[in-house]
């Protein structure tokens, strides 16, 4: 029997249970799984898994940790940062030193307002 190998299709078997169905969902990073019915190249599996495919586009990708980051904070302010072109033509180790240093700030006042902090505070600090 052929192998069909599909982008974000993912099996699952539940080994707990007497018949160990195989089930097959897709994935893809940051959005729910779907459920795919049948098997890998049957008509109903392949409808599924195109429609799933055409329900998600890439720019619709929701952006991990928006729910628990507050607008206005130090680490509201820390992403915009890591996004920025500035932080991109770093190089590797200028990251990793300064990405340290970030941290540390950002562990201890997260949820401070960022918008409060003095500028000469912000300056000593980085």
């Amino acid at each position: 029997m052929a192998r069909i190998k599909l982008k974000y299709v993912n099996a699952f078997a539940n080994r707990r249970r007497k018949n160990e169905r195989v089930r097959y969902y897709f994935r893809r990073r940051g959005f729910k799984a779907i459920p795919l019915p049948g098997l890998p190249g049957s008509e109903e599996f392949m409808t599924a898994y195109q429609m799933a495919l055409a329900a998600i586009p890439d720019q619709e990708r929701p952006e991990i940790g928006a729910s628990r980051t507050e607008p206005g904070t130090v680490s509201a302010l820390v992403i915009s940062y890591y996004r920025c072109a500035e932080w991109t033509n770093l190089a590797d180790e200028t990251r990793k030193a300064r990405r340290r240093i970030i941290e540390k700030l950002r562990a201890r006042q997260q949820q401070a307002r960022a918008a409060t902090e003095p500028r000469t505070h912000c300056e000593n600090a980085r």
